[in-house]
């Protein structure tokens, strides 16, 4: 399975890679941006996962080949192991948001909007990324129906 998702994911990388910054307009430079944080991100994930999944994988390998492994290491590995995996599925939410200003905005977005109005007052926030790229997500078209039953 890991040496699948890699094959898969370096296909990824190198698709995105080859692509070229065509000009220095300012759509050229959000896209160039945007796609070095998805390249960042790929990898971030991929590595997490790699590491997390990785003592899991051996584990069910040394299991299945019946390898000597005494119980009491079996049993610390085993949980190792299930608690690499947990944590593998709280990291991706946390990546996302340390290398993807949009996922961060629409993250900042959502938990906003989930505020009473009297702390929150939906007209007055700014739905743009750091790239200035108008931002369509759940928490904006909420804010909109919000709009739309009070008036």
């Amino acid at each position: 399975m890991i040496p699948a998702l890699l094959c898969i994911y370096l296909c990824i990388l190198m698709r995105l890679l080859k692509t070229e910054r065509s000009s220095k307009t300012l759509t050229a430079k959000a896209s160039y941006r945007a796609k070095k944080q998805l390249i960042r991100m790929l990898v971030a994930t991929t590595a997490v996962f790699i590491v997390c999944i990785a003592p899991y994988r051996i584990l069910a390998f040394c299991i299945f080949y019946k390898v000597r492994i005494s119980r009491g290491v079996q049993y610390y590995l085993l949980n190792i192991s299930r608690t690499l995996t947990y944590i593998n599925s709280a990291a991706n939410p946390i990546i996302y948001t340390a290398l993807c200003d949009r996922y961060r905005q629409a993250f900042k977005d959502t938990l906003l909007a989930c505020l009473p109005k009297r702390l929150y007052n939906p007209a007055d926030h700014n739905t743009n990324d750091v790239n200035g790229v108008t931002m369509t997500t759940l928490s904006t078209r909420r804010i909109s129906r919000c709009k739309k039953a009070d008036a």
